[in-house]
């Protein structure tokens, strides 16, 4: 974790077929990620930006996907943007960002 970064990689035992259409997939993603995310950009089965709109000021959250040796994906999630004034307050919201992440993945 930066002041302006939250990283988190997680290796997923779904194909990343499966995992890009949860993150693509509208109705998916809300029901995954709740509510708030606008996409950026989308690359079809390897990266999906979204501008997170539930966060004042609003964020990014790009999902990179790539699939893992053997079966299976590698999701890394990286949240920026306006995360320097998270940081700033005190320590539970960006501990609390980092385990929302975690509990996502």
């Amino acid at each position: 974790m930066t002041a302006d970064n939250l990283v988190f990689d997680a290796e997923l035992d779904a194909p990343p077929e499966m995992v890009w259409r949860a993150l693509a997939e509208p109705e998916l993603r809300e029901a995954w990620l709740g509510e708030g995310g606008e996409v950026v950009e989308s690359r079809p089965a390897e990266r999906l930006v979204l501008r997170w709109t539930r966060n004042e000021p609003p964020s990014v959250v790009t999902f990179d996907l790539r699939p893992k040796e053997g079966g299976g994906a590698h999701l890394t999630i990286v949240h920026s943007r306006g995360l320097a004034d998270v940081v700033t307050l005190p320590v539970a919201r960006p501990v609390a960002a980092q385990r929302g992440w975690r509990m996502a993945a």
